[in-house]
């Protein structure tokens, strides 16, 4: 195991300090804990009477640093032994052609280089799908992915389904998760929006 960083072990000496502190003015507290997600998989002498669990209790890791402390002590059949419990799933609202040289969305920030079918999605930025994705982002249809097309607007979002033959509206849309062999990381949208797994 890693040892515990300097400035977490004076966090740690502090904690336990106030406890004894406590404990010598018949102060006693009938539980201590200190261990977040990291902790608790990275810093076992953190553990105390009760760790505190957040991200990782949905199966996420809390950073990506946090695995590569970790990963070596894995077993080769098991690498990633936290199962992902989030996903976030829509449906195809409506199907719209677009020919060659038309543009999507606002800003004509995409111009179509060949005919295209697209899928509108009931998502957008008011739902949290960040306008950092326009253009960046991708989603999982028939167990396919779909690349966004277009400015991610308040309430929808396009993406092309040109490459899928029987796609209609009411279909399942993964934005995160696993669909068929297919799968969306939650990393999928913290790379493409810079923000940690904890703000996603």
């Amino acid at each position: 195991m890693p040892k515990i960083t300097p400035e977490s072990s004076v966090n740690w000496s502090s904690l336990r300090d106030l406890a004894g502190f406590f404990k010598e003015n018949d102060l006693e507290f009938e539980r201590l804990h200190t261990a977040c997600s990291a902790a608790t998989l990275l810093f076992p002498e953190t553990h105390m009477d009760l760790v505190r669990i957040g991200i990782a209790g949905y199966g996420f890791w809390p950073t990506q640093e946090t695995f590569e402390l970790i990963k070596n002590q894995l077993p080769p059949e098991n690498r990633n032994p936290l199962k992902r419990l989030l996903t976030w799933k829509t449906q195809i609202m409506s199907l719209k052609k677009v020919k060659s040289g038309e543009f999507v969305g606002y800003g004509k920030s995409f111009e179509a280089s060949q005919d295209m079918t697209l899928a509108i999605i009931p998502v957008g930025y008011s739902h949290g799908y960040g306008r950092n994705l326009s253009n960046q982002g991708k989603v999982l249809i028939s167990g396919s992915f779909c690349p966004v097309v277009g400015t991610v607007n308040m309430n929808a979002v396009a993406v092309d389904i040109s490459h899928l033959k029987l796609a209609k509206s009411g279909d399942e849309v993964i934005l995160i998760g696993t669909q068929g062999k297919m799968k969306l990381p939650l990393g999928h949208l913290q790379r493409r929006q810079t923000l940690s797994t904890m703000k996603c």
